[in-house]
């Protein structure tokens, strides 16, 4: 039924707030490229693509991640059972094309950073390859990911500068910080399943030390 499948991607989207982080460091790094000058037509859709490009990379994690999700975080829609996995598929899917479309409307190498940024998504969660569990592909994919992000912003407005190369390095070492706070608190899940991450690997103490030091 639509108001069942509808219900069920409200559900995943409510539990998909750090998304609006990629988001709005597209938009930002797009407005400082073009040094606040730039067509509303075409902010607008680089604010929604981002968006739905940072979200359809996050519900295709979230549907490889199940099994460790149903350790740290069980109340999450598709590890609780309360959204099916097909309803997932159909709004990556339907998000994805979204994504893609709206960056097709800006230019082809917008179309090409968010391929690269779409890949990442997929090597860091998607087996064989798998990423998160391994180390360092756990921080370098997503950070490489953040990189991707803030330079798009770059792309579409057809300007790089020493700006946008530093707003893409503070992104990343922010991303860093992101991930570091959820392998502390993933540390149980991460450890039964075999994930290497970084407070696996020297503890939490120490990774609280390196977040606080970044």
């Amino acid at each position: 039924p639509v108001m069942s499948i509808t219900k069920s991607w409200m559900l995943i989207i409510r539990s998909e707030t750090r998304t609006i982080i990629f988001a709005w460091s597209l938009t930002v790094s797009t407005l400082v490229a073009a040094g606040l000058r730039i067509e509303i037509p075409r902010l607008i859709a680089t604010s929604i693509g981002g968006y739905f490009l940072s979200l359809s990379i996050y519900v295709f994690s979230d549907m490889c991640d199940i099994d460790e999700d149903r350790i740290n975080s069980p109340c999450r829609p598709l590890a609780s059972g309360a959204v099916s996995n097909r309803d997932a598929v159909i709004l990556m899917i339907l998000i994805g094309f979204g994504a893609f479309y709206a960056a097709f409307s800006i230019s082809m190498r917008t179309v090409a950073y968010f391929a690269v940024a779409f890949l990442l998504g997929i090597f860091y969660s998607a087996p064989p390859f798998r990423g998160k569990k391994h180390f360092p592909h756990k921080i370098v994919i997503p950070a490489a990911g953040a990189i991707v992000c803030s330079l798009t912003g770059g792309v579409i407005v057809g300007q790089t500068n020493g700006a946008i190369i530093l707003a893409s390095i503070v992104f990343a070492v922010f991303s860093l910080v992101t991930i570091f706070l959820g392998d502390v608190a993933d540390l149980n899940g991460d450890r039964s399943s075999g994930v290497r991450s970084i407070s696996v690997l020297i503890g939490a103490e120490n990774t609280v030390k390196i977040t606080l030091m970044l």
